[in-house]
């Protein structure tokens, strides 16, 4: 469904919201997030968010069932969960957390919505869980050091480097899990 948010940001931005310099994006936001205490509002927005999240999936019921369908989607039908809507209400909880960062990074960055918002952030997500072991307070730190890595790739003009050292990150833990949970047994004499 990404394609199909991505065009309809692109006839929105050309169509009817475009604005009035003949760029394509819109006019400028008359409400802009501020800063709380020095740090920008939508950090601790997504800070707040990270902790109900983690809240709702490791001290509530609902949680321990979305966390058990994860597993065993087969287990879930069962025990009797209606795992189609367990599901359905995961992907519109985490789509709508997604549209939110996009509310963010347009209002607060930019201050205007271009098609350019959309910068692949879907892998750099995927990155932040793996690395964060798909826990929502790891996975906030995870994000965290992966933005320093993007952040400062831009800084020196170089971008691919903040995408292949965020690459080469997910590759390191993923081959570390994977030397840590299997092991290697060579057989002498075999055929």
């Amino acid at each position: 469904l990404n394609y199909v948010a991505i065009y309809l940001l692109e006839y929105l931005v050309y169509g009817p919201w475009s604005g009035t310099y003949g760029f394509p994006q819109t006019r400028e936001f008359t409400v802009k997030f501020s800063q709380i205490w020095g740090l920008p509002a939508p950090l601790l927005v997504a800070i707040v968010l990270a902790l109900l999240v983690y809240v709702v999936m490791y001290h509530l019921r609902i949680g321990l069932i979305y966390r058990f369908i994860g597993e065993n989607r087969k287990a879930g039908i069962l025990q009797g969960y209606n795992v189609k809507l367990a599901l359905l209400l995961c992907f519109l909880i985490s789509g709508g957390l997604a549209g939110l960062a996009g509310v963010f990074e347009a209002s607060y960055e930019l201050g205007y919505l271009s098609p350019g918002v959309v910068r692949g952030y879907g892998f750099a997500g995927i990155a932040a869980a793996v690395l964060g072991r798909l826990d929502p307070l790891l996975t906030l730190f995870a994000s965290l050091f992966i933005a320093f890595f993007l952040v400062g790739a831009y800084s020196v003009h170089l971008p691919a480097l903040g995408f292949l050292a965020e690459g080469l990150l997910l590759v390191a833990h993923l081959s570390a899990e994977a030397l840590t949970r299997y092991r290697i047994v060579v057989v002498r004499g075999g055929i």
